[in-house]
């Protein structure tokens, strides 16, 4: 029979705790600690961005923490512990002890990180399965899929190459002559030299673009749709937060400068894809 059982889970994204699903998470894991045989302890670690920190067992201790802009929270850990220690670990400093559970939320290390590791297979599976469901609720979900970012980027970048590829169509185009019909015929034939070479000059031979663009454009938008700077660009403006305090209006702020941000670059997207579409037109008449 196994003597003790563990499992542990880590989650690279963005997250929004705020002080419901906080005290939601104090609260699983309380509960889950009344059906051990001994008696345990929370224990939350709180470090700030000015690098200090302080240990608390109080849950409303970090709740009512102002969380100033100078002083904010970048990491908790939130720890569950036998009160008295196993024989195994009793030499060890109470900071070094292994807890039976812990979550890490982490804006430094940007991810969210919980572990379990208890006397039993059932009790650990147990915490394991109501942490994951109560992380999940925790992680900003609007970080794009990959193959959403992928499908973003392609039509962005397919929208650009067709308006480059329409331009130069545009602009290797024959450049009609400023005088009529008859006046050209009226014209000496010097004159008509003149004006044939002022065309020419005008507009690169359709040809030679025909042939010279797609080599150097298609290449430069295959690679980056295969990098993807946009949607990866759009995933790091999604940011962490411990969301009471004074952080409270500091994100809603800059939430909203993001929103703002966002809607532009949709909007120059749309007049981008409308200016290849007018670009189609003009060339196809």
């Amino acid at each position: 029979m196994a003597k003790a059982a563990g499992i542990s889970k880590e989650y690279v994204t963005p997250f929004n705790l705020d002080e419901q699903k906080l005290s939601k998470l104090v609260e699983v894991i309380k509960e889950h600690a009344k059906k051990l045989p001994f008696e345990t302890y929370i224990e939350l670690l709180v470090g700030r961005e000015d690098n200090s920190y302080y240990i608390t067992n109080e849950l409303q201790e970090v709740l009512t923490d102002e969380n100033t802009q100078s002083k904010s929270i970048n990491n908790l850990i939130i720890e569950l512990h036998k009160t008295v220690p196993d024989p195994s670990q009793a030499s060890v400093p109470p900071s070094k002890r292994t807890p039976l559970a812990s979550i890490l939320f982490s804006i430094t290390k940007k991810k969210v990180v919980w572990n379990v590791e208890g006397p039993d297979r059932g009790w650990a599976f147990l915490v394991a399965d109501d942490l994951g469901t109560q992380s999940q609720r925790v992680l900003t979900k609007t970080v794009p899929l990959f193959f959403l970012s992928r499908a973003f980027d392609s039509i962005v970048f397919i929208s650009l190459g067709t308006i480059a590829i329409a331009l130069i169509l545009w602009f290797a185009w024959p450049f009609p002559s400023r005088f009529s019909n008859d006046q050209i015929v009226n014209m000496t034939t010097e004159q008509r030299t003149i004006e044939l070479l002022k065309i020419s000059s005008s507009r690169v031979r359709i040809a030679d673009l025909a042939i010279l663009g797609p080599p150097f454009i298609y290449p430069i938008i295959i690679l980056l749709i295969y990098l993807r700077p946009l949607s990866r660009a759009l995933a790091k403006t999604y940011t962490s937060v411990f969301y009471w305090g004074d952080m409270v209006p500091v994100y809603d702020g800059n939430a909203k400068k993001l929103s703002q941000i966002k809607w532009g670059v949709i909007i120059a997207f749309i007049v981008s894809l409308l200016g290849s579409i007018l670009a189609g037109a003009l060339i196809a008449r």
